[in-house]
């Protein structure tokens, strides 16, 4: 029996979400049906347990466990080791001891020690070389055995109960290559959740959202099934949701009347929004007369529903919708926006899809709609001006102010700008210079400002 069935070294993926490992998920299968076998606060072996762990502060973990194998027997090892799991995650233990294996590594690469007198000077030797008093927790201190509860969780049996019900969920979301369901509240923030997490989505029947990861496409990943896993435990918190968790066992279904055995707690996820922040930007510091609302409202149609990451309108009224791709295919751009086609002859909306190479898992000779830009590194600011130029022409370009002491450009370059010029031949000469500079600031630092003529090009004119 291996102390790692209990308690897993492996940290939590966030600060509220614990997951189950695969040889700790307690479930029956009938036919098809995966029925997960959750808990309440009543649950005997959960009390024994939880009365145990508090009473053992100041134990060490495998002398803990010595205790709890008493509890457990074939019938119920995997919901106690599990328990356990949970309670061991959410406690505050002994730091690892720093030098842990390098002091074992030492110890054993001296040969076996036969006596005690050849154990004492190896002991005396490894002091001597890492300056430190060395004992057995010295040398095993870096694996949970040795390890000692300093603090049990200050949480009832009911949370802990709730806990390990929604750990034992997303375990079975471990396992999962597709995720359907739906909720009677917004469904705005999850959808982009599972954009930032990488994966995909769809509409299916009626109100139903089908989620499903790069990993389907290409082969099993622990890393999304962990993101699976996160976007299980966020619909589980949502209003009259449904789900249903697709796995190669069968399929898990749940419903409202189950949200009795999960926590109310809010989960914390945090992402990287760099082009989110990027797209910001750029749209910010071009136009006056747009108004920019981050993460609007998911759009529900006949066809699917669509989560934009920007909604931009103008004094008119006119909109163009913004959405920056997570992992996508060809195959999966194009239905897309075919989808969005009779969405868009509708309401005379537009949408522009960035997608990052980077993120694509098909490339070769791809040809996407001209809705599509596919950038390599950066954002293109340029491409991404003129095309909302193209939806909404009657935009206006923001004067610059106060930002002329950021712009360093060399005099002789003065010489060569004149009005008239266009904005192709004015970025080719500041790229000459090797001049990465924002085109309307450096026009306004020499004296001009750019006049579109075209979504393609426009032309300096003399500032008045």
């Amino acid at each position: 029996m291996n102390l790692d069935d209990y308690i897993s070294q492996e940290k939590p993926i966030s600060e509220k979400t614990i997951i189950l490992p695969k040889n700790l998920l307690n479930f029956r299968k009938f036919g098809k049906t995966i029925k997960p076998e959750f808990i309440d606060d009543d649950d005997d072996d959960l009390k024994k347990c939880y009365d145990l762990w508090k009473v053992s502060e100041g134990l060490k973990l495998k002398e803990i466990k010595d205790k709890i194998a008493e509890i457990e027997d074939f019938s119920n090892y995997k919901k106690v080791r599990g328990i356990v799991h949970i309670l061991s995650q959410l406690s505050q233990l002994t730091k690892s001891e720093e030098n842990a294996k390098e002091i074992r590594k030492f110890i054993f690469l001296q040969g076996p020690a036969l006596t005690e007198d050849e154990k004492e000077r190896i002991i005396k030797e490894a002091e001597k070389e890492f300056q430190t008093k060395i004992s057995e927790d010295k040398i095993w201190g870096d694996i949970n055995p040795y390890k000692v509860l300093l603090k049990a969780p200050e949480l009832s049996i009911q949370d802990i109960s709730k806990i390990y019900n929604l750990s034992l969920a997303c375990g079975i979301a471990l396992l999962s290559y597709r995720i359907n369901f739906k909720v009677s509240e917004n469904i705005g923030d999850i959808i982009r959740l599972s954009k930032k997490l990488g994966l995909m989505y769809d509409s299916t029947k009626e109100g139903w959202i089908s989620v499903f990861g790069p990993a389907t496409l290409i082969k099993e990943s622990t890393k999304y099934s962990l993101y699976f896993s996160i976007l299980v435990s966020k619909i589980l918190r949502k209003k009259g949701f449904e789900i249903e968790i697709e796995t190669e066992k069968g399929i898990l279904k749940l419903s409202q009347e189950h949200k009795k055995f999960f926590p109310e707690i809010e989960e914390d996820v945090k992402f990287d929004s760099s082009y989110e922040e990027q797209v910001s930007k750029i749209i910010q510091d071009t136009f006056t007369n747009i108004n920019l609302t981050r993460e609007p409202e998911a759009i529900f149609f006949r066809e699917g529903v669509f989560i934009p990451d920007f909604k931009l309108r103008n004094d008119e009224g006119k909109e163009v919708l913004i959405e920056i791709a997570g992992f996508w295919t060809e195959d999966y751009i194009k239905k897309k926006i075919e989808k969005l086609k009779k969405f868009w002859e509708s309401s005379q909306r537009k949408i522009i899809v960035l997608a990052s190479e980077k993120l694509a898992l098909s490339f070769g000779n791809i040809k996407l709609p001209d809705d599509v830009i596919v950038f390599k590194n950066e954002l293109p600011s340029l491409e991404l001006i003129k095309k909302i130029k193209e939806i909404i022409p009657n935009t206006k370009i923001t004067k610059q102010k106060n930002q002329t002491q950021e712009i360093q450009i060399p005099d002789e370059i003065k010489d060569k700008i004149r009005e008239g010029m266009s904005v192709t031949e004015f970025q080719k000469i500041l790229q000459n210079y090797k001049l990465d500079l924002d085109l309307n600031k450096a026009a306004h630092y020499l004296g001009y400002k750019i006049e579109w003529k075209s979504i393609f090009d426009g032309t300096l004119k003399k500032e008045k």
